[in-house]
């Protein structure tokens, strides 16, 4: 008998699940799929982290400070990380915006990337019908597409 599934509801930004739709569309997968996909590969990684750290029998504390020493040796970073890591973001962000509003095309091929690419090809036009139909009609056109090829 299977186990009956449990359902999880996340709540993102729409910015954020339209980033996660085109990925998984480029990927011809469901958001659904690719995000238990990458759900699955972070609990795996953490699964081997702490059986590694179980294993290690060292406080946390102390593994931190030893990463920390490999990483950056004597250096001291100057000012506050919490800082550091603002200045970080507002500087990806404005990245991010600037590839979306430019007609250019984008230094690096990620989200911002992405959709650039949408909008250039799309525009301001609203494909009809459901996201999901118009996903699985390209993957059966796919599949016919090459069906040969193995």
């Amino acid at each position: 008998m299977q186990a009956k599934k449990k359902r999880l509801t996340l709540d993102v930004d729409p910015m954020f699940q339209r980033r996660l739709k085109a990925v998984a569309a480029l990927k011809g997968i469901s958001m659904r799929q690719y995000c238990l996909a990458a759900i699955d590969r972070e609990l795996a990684k953490d699964e081997v982290a702490e059986k590694k750290d179980v294993r290690d029998d060292v406080p946390l504390s102390e593994r931190f400070e030893k990463v920390h020493r490999e990483v950056f040796g004597d250096r001291v970073l100057p000012g506050n990380s919490a800082d550091l890591l603002r200045e970080a973001r507002a500087i990806r962000d404005a990245e991010l915006e600037a590839a979306t509003t430019s007609k250019k095309p984008p230094e690096h091929f990620g989200i911002a990337g992405l959709i650039a690419l949408r909008d250039e090809i799309f525009g301001d036009k609203i494909l009809p019908g459901n996201s999901a139909d118009l996903l699985r009609e390209a993957r059966k056109i796919r599949a016919s597409e090459t069906e040969g090829w193995a």
